[in-house]
């Protein structure tokens, strides 16, 4: 009879709210003007350029929508609460030789961290945050440099954002090739790629 009293007591602290389905309460799209802020295509193919002269492909093997839940509390998920759908679009980028996956990701959220939503660029184990505002305009500091006009490969371009990216893993001291810089613009997208050994991969126009 003890052990009976003990365990509907531990019952009663976990209320059994867990079969109840959550709520979605609103749907929040992208809206044009920032799904215009990443401008590829699926099966796109983009020709870029190695600084030492030969010319390669990169292929845009993704470009997917989905939708993301968004609770207010962090146990509603699991007890009937209310949730938003966010939507989401994840676009990805790879090459056979050299061996490069990039991905750009936009989120219809700024999560916890920003004030700003951003585009999150990432390259192999590399990644950088490109905010923009409300008005779907990215964000110059003391981060990122934003060209009004820059020539790369002898070609002129316009409205460019130039970004450190940084490592998501602990990097080897003795490490001396990685990808140091993004330079990337709603045009053209990834316009260019620069190695930490001054070498650099660019899109070839």
């Amino acid at each position: 009879m003890k052990y009976l009293i003990i365990s509907f007591i531990m019952l009663s602290a976990f209320p059994t709210c867990c079969n109840e389905d959550s709520v979605e309460v609103e749907r929040i799209l992208l809206s044009k003007e920032e799904d215009n802020l990443i401008n590829y295509t699926k099966d796109e193919v983009v020709k870029f350029k190695h600084s030492n002269g030969f010319t390669f492909d990169v292929l845009v093997t993704n470009n997917d929508y989905s939708f993301r839940r968004s609770f207010d509390e962090s146990c509603a998920e699991c007890c009937g609460g209310e949730y938003k759908s966010l939507q989401e679009r994840f676009v990805s980028l790879t090459s056979n030789y050299p061996n490069l996956t990039m991905t750009l990701s936009l989120s219809n959220n700024n999560f916890s961290y920003s004030e700003h939503k951003s585009i999150n660029f990432s390259l192999n184990s590399y990644s950088t945050n490109l905010f923009y505002d409300n008005k779907n305009e990215f964000i110059c500091d003391s981060l990122v440099v934003c060209h009004d006009q820059i020539k790369i490969n002898n070609t002129n371009y316009f409205n460019v954002l130039e970004k450190k990216l940084d490592s998501r893993f602990h990097v080897n001291d003795t490490i001396d090739f990685y990808p140091q810089k993004l330079f990337y613009n709603t045009t053209k997208g990834i316009i260019q790629i620069k190695m930490s050994n001054n070498e650099s991969y660019f899109i070839d126009n």
